[in-house]
């Protein structure tokens, strides 16, 4: 990706990333994709929605598009029934529609219910009904559960394909913590993605142009004459331009001096294209070391530098007549800016285009390129009004129209803060942020220190794999466990403590489940093709094997709300499920075939769910810690 010399050779390379992106995109759309979810779960809802149906068809007020069983709740955690229920069904939504009483249609639905071969036991309980799912319905999927390696994955989105749009990084400078959280939110939303069908084209989209690489290009000139900008490295252009941006502050000759290389760049100067891809090539080459590290990969790296001329020639090509009142187009001037409470900036008066041009044209491009249904962006909070100022200009010039289909939809993905420990902004001007690589060195040691505590006899090498996966989930468990609109501490105690909500009580339930797998004989295991008993022998077996049934739910809804947390969330009480059932139900050792049948079942599941949940999330998993 960075052999390239010249910016004809780095022209070259993105319409290779892009062609290839594009032969990908194609094929993923035409696929028939399979749908993976869990029989029992797909069944208890299907029940429970056909009988509903048929029995509020004859009223008037019933929508008969109405989806009865997404009112399905988790029962209270404080509610004694003295029976296990498995799930509540609010009647509070179905009762508006009727516009009757709510204790008395949860009466009409119970005993709508109670016939049903599925349910061990339906009950009202003011405007609630409670219903227990038959053990019988649960072991029959149990295999499914455990055997399946795409179990989770449906194919309600097959046909349609997303772009996304993350992580996107600012060429010259060091990849700080600042990008942490749209790398880490927008991989584990791609991967949530195509876990529902759609095909995803990832565009990590690059900060590569603007006025800030006149300013960097200057202080070269300014500080390190002597020094060939190809021999010129990613920590002495960070400082040059440090400085630069510092003391230009105080002086207009330094300002005047950026701008004029600006100017020289955004003309095709040849040197200075030059020395800019040789920058372009440095923080690549730092990117992708990055990137490797987290997980994360791209199918394009189109930066805003691709879109300078597309953008020029967009706007003066837009349609003024119709984005009248929105766009004001200046008479006197080549200045163009987007009207509204917080005005946007598209052209200059001096006839420069900023970033406002060039998202436009990203626009344009990504439609006409790749036709999308969908075009995600994720991106901090505070730019929610920027974007959404962007998409309406797209979408009133009509820059997100499709040929025979619908428009594009532009949908802005936001998340909230990254603060340290103590609360506070994590800021790179502040320099309390820092380089992404040092941050995630810092944890990856401390979690060395506690792997070498746990398993003495292992040698460093293997340590060091252990602590690298272990780190990386880390970090990434840590922004993703949190709703993404909400502010995120980055702790690195907290990270890494048992029983604190970490990656690290997943990973020790997870290796408990493998180590007993790994200790069973080849008898045990073939026990498997033995009939399984008619019923679980406890109520945490059976909260287990219904937990796993979710699998597939958990994800669409968590695709639906464009939030990981939903995930996290599910694997987090799985794992409290689990730690349950791990110690009141032995598996080695004991007589009853179809017994140890079963809860060996019930392991296998349990790692193939942990494992692929994870990997939805973009975490490595290790059976040792």
């Amino acid at each position: 990706m960075t052999d390239y010399q010249t910016y004809e050779d780095y022209r070259e390379d993105l319409q290779k990333q892009i062609k290839g992106a594009v032969v990908r995109a194609k094929i993923g759309v035409e696929a028939v994709k399979e749908d993976h979810e869990s029989a029992a779960a797909k069944r208890i809802r299907e029940e429970i929605d056909n009988l509903l149906e048929k029995h509020f068809s004859q009223s008037p007020q019933t929508d008969t598009s109405f989806a009865y069983s997404a009112q399905l709740v988790s029962p209270p955690k404080n509610a004694k029934v003295g029976w296990t229920v498995d799930y509540a069904l609010p009647t509070f939504a179905i009762s508006r529609q009727l516009g009757r009483n709510p204790v008395d249609v949860a009466g009409e639905i119970a005993d709508c219910l109670k016939d049903s071969d599925l349910f061990a036991r339906v009950e009202t309980s003011g405007p609630y009904v409670n219903i227990g799912v038959k053990d019988s319905l649960l072991l029959e999927s149990l295999n499914s559960l455990a055997d399946d390696p795409h179990y989770g994955q449906v194919n309600d989105h097959q046909h349609e394909l997303a772009v996304i749009d993350y992580s996107s990084p600012n060429v010259a400078k060091p990849f700080g913590v600042n990008h942490l959280r749209t790398t880490i939110i927008g991989e584990s939303l791609s991967r949530i993605f195509e876990a529902v069908g759609y095909t995803v084209v990832r565009d990590n989209h690059l900060g590569d142009w603007g006025t800030q690489f006149g300013n960097l290009l200057a202080a070269h000139a300014e500080y390190a004459p002597e020094i060939p900008f190809s021999q010129i490295d990613m920590d002495t252009l960070n400082r040059i331009y440090v400085r630069f941006s510092q003391e230009m502050k105080t002086s207009d000759a330094l300002k005047r001096k950026g701008q004029e290389y600006f100017s020289r760049l955004e003309k095709g100067d040849a040197l200075l294209m030059e020395n800019w891809v040789h920058a372009l090539k440095l923080s690549l080459a730092e990117f992708q070391a990055m990137y490797d590290r987290l997980g994360v990969k791209f199918d394009t790296f189109i930066g805003e530098a691709y879109y300078v001329n597309r953008s020029y020639e967009l706007i003066a090509n837009l349609p003024k007549e119709k984005l009248r009142g929105l766009v004001e187009f200046s008479d006197e001037s080549p200045a163009v800016v987007i009207n509204g409470q917080h005005p946007v900036v598209v052209i200059t008066g001096d006839g420069y285009g900023v970033y406002a041009a060039r998202d436009l044209a990203t626009v344009d491009f990504r439609v006409q390129e790749f036709k999308p249904e969908y075009i995600f962006y994720v991106v901090g909070e505070e730019q929610a009004s920027y974007f959404q100022t962007i998409f309406e200009v797209a979408k009133q010039a009509g820059l997100t129209k499709r040929e025979s289909a619908n428009d594009t939809e532009l949908e802005f993905i936001g998340f909230g803060l990254l603060l340290d420990k103590d609360g506070k902004k994590l800021s790179t001007r502040k320099g309390t942020s820092g380089k992404l690589e040092d941050v995630l060195d810092a944890v990856e040691l401390r979690a060395t220190e506690e792997t070498k505590k746990r398993n003495p006899e292992l040698d460093d090498n293997s340590v060091r794999l252990i602590a690298r996966k272990v780190s990386v989930g880390a970090v990434i468990w840590n922004d993703l466990k949190a709703d993404r609109v909400s502010s995120v501490r980055f702790d690195i105690d907290r990270m890494l403590e048992l029983g604190g909500d970490s990656v690290v009580d997943i990973l020790y339930t997870f290796s408990r489940s493998t180590s007993i797998l790994n200790k069973l004989s080849v008898a045990e295991l073939t026990s498997l093709e033995t009939d399984l008993p008619k019923t679980f022998s406890s109520d945490h077996e059976h909260r287990l094997a219904l937990k796993l049934s979710e699998f597939s739910i958990v994800i669409k809804r968590a695709a639906a709300a464009r939030s990981p947390h939903i995930l996290a969330g599910y694997l987090s009480e799985l794992a409290q499920l689990h730690g349950r059932f791990y110690e009141e139900s032995r598996v080695i050792g004991i007589d009853d075939k179809a017994l140890a049948a079963m809860r060996i079942l019930l392991h296998r599941a349990y790692v193939n769910v942990i494992s692929s949940g994870l990997s939805l999330m973009n975490i490595p998993v290790t059976d040792r810690l």
